[in-house]
């Protein structure tokens, strides 16, 4: 009878002894790449935290979203800060088969044709919800690509702060951009803070860059608090020599991939009648593309 049963007890002692192993081997890979992401040995007594400055609605997807995905992974508290509605987007004149003063009355209308859709639209013909999208109508119809998008990588309303600086101009809104970071401070002292890069082709982006940067110098923020990415069209659309390291962030999961191609399916939705207006594919849709082909981001610190 003891013979009998050594070698089933024999057998569950190896199993209970391996899978204590695995959790402890599981458990040293995350506190490395723990401590590899936050760029110090974060105390997980209390839950960390990291705020995305995002310039316009899809670069935190396009450019920080595998970031994100591997952060909420390592239960950080994500928020993410909307610096832009975005409603000077060209891809208006795109959506609504046109292009205009932007302002009443309308001055002249030239004719624009969409190449994703390959027609013209027709606003009224497509019963479009705003049946003509105002500056206004587009950023509030990019923050809802963008909330709802953020949804879907994990993040909650409540963890979603938009301010309301006009797109393209951040140049001119400098001042403005710094009290929004001092905000952000006092609000988040202990928090990590990404945005992208003042190496990014975009201006606005290079301005989110510039202010967190100044921020280090002038000591309002540790530098090994802070993280810098480089958008997707600058790294695979451009041919550039980097000015200083990079560095490449995949998926800790791979599973997560499935976030990241839903939240790309909010910008990719077109239901006009309904008020979406498929914003982000009209402008970029080959960094989207590109994104789900390659789910990596490229930063440096």
């Amino acid at each position: 009878m003891k013979r009998k049963w050594f070698p089933i007890i024999t057998g569950l002692a190896v199993l209970i002894f391996s899978a204590f192993f695995i959790f402890q081997h599981v458990s040293a890979l995350e506190d490395q790449e723990l401590h590899a992401l936050s760029g110090d040995g974060s105390d997980l007594s209390h839950q960390p935290q990291v705020v995305y400055l995002v310039p316009h609605a899809d670069d935190e997807l396009l450019s920080m979203g595998v970031d994100i995905v591997n952060h909420i992974r390592l239960r950080y508290d994500v928020h993410l800060v909307l610096m832009s509605p975005g409603g000077h987007s060209r891809a208006r004149f795109l959506i609504n088969g046109f292009k205009d003063s932007d302002q009443e009355p309308f001055l002249f209308k030239t004719p624009v044709y969409c190449p994703l859709h390959k027609r013209y639209h027709d606003p009224e013909k497509e019963h479009y919800q705003d049946l003509y999208l105002t500056v206004d109508d587009v950023g509030k119809a990019r923050v809802r690509e963008f909330k709802e998008s953020a949804k879907l990588l994990g993040i909650s309303d409540d963890h979603v702060h938009v301010y309301d600086l006009e797109n393209d101009r951040f140049e001119e809104q400098e001042q403005e951009i710094r009290d929004i970071m001092d905000e952000l401070l006092q609000r988040f002292p202990d928090a990590q803070f990404r945005t992208m890069s003042i190496d990014d082709y975009h201006p606005d982006h290079r301005m989110l860059g510039k202010v967190l940067s100044e921020f280090e110098e002038e000591g309002k923020i540790q530098g090994e608090k802070t993280l810098y990415f480089l958008s997707i069209y600058k790294t695979r659309f451009t041919k550039y020599k980097p000015s200083q390291k990079e560095y490449t962030m995949k998926l800790l999961v791979p599973q997560d991939l499935k976030k990241i191609k839903s939240a790309v399916q909010i910008y990719g939705k077109w239901d006009p009648k309904n008020g979406w207006y498929q914003i982000g594919y009209h402008s970029v849709k080959s960094q989207f593309l590109q994104l789900m082909k390659n789910a990596q981001n490229t930063y440096h610190y």
